[in-house]
């Protein structure tokens, strides 16, 4: 298990495994972030980063999740993927590296590192 994933679970209460609630916690999260961006509401650079680090931890939940819960939750996910892909344009990483380290990160893995918002948000 991804050890940011494994403190993420320790750090709010969760057991140390990948369950159907941590699944939907995540995604919702993912979703609510998404709708942000897309109402305009998530208007700066860290907050899209913390975003990000959320779609990062689901990614590797996801990975880590029973084949049942997967099925459950991987329509929502990828509905919100194709949300966040119509309101950012690929640009290989060049908005995010500035700011933090993707560096040895898969583009076919994180591929939402690689993407920049079609709208500039500010620095907070």
């Amino acid at each position: 298990m991804d050890e940011e994933l494994r403190d993420y679970l320790r750090d709010r209460g969760f057991a140390p495994r990948v369950d159907a609630h941590v699944l939907l916690r995540l995604t919702q999260l993912w979703e609510g972030s998404v709708e942000s961006l897309e109402c305009g509401a998530l208007d700066a650079r860290c907050e899209l980063l913390h975003a990000l680090g959320t779609r990062r931890l689901l990614c590797e939940a996801l990975l880590e999740a029973a084949a049942q819960e997967r099925r459950t939750a991987e329509p929502r996910v990828r509905d919100a993927d194709n949300r966040y892909r119509a309101l950012t344009r690929e640009d290989g990483g060049v908005y995010f590296k500035a700011i933090v380290g993707i560096e040895g990160y898969s583009s076919d893995k994180y591929w939402f590192f690689f993407r920049a918002p079609s709208k500039a948000l500010p620095y907070p």
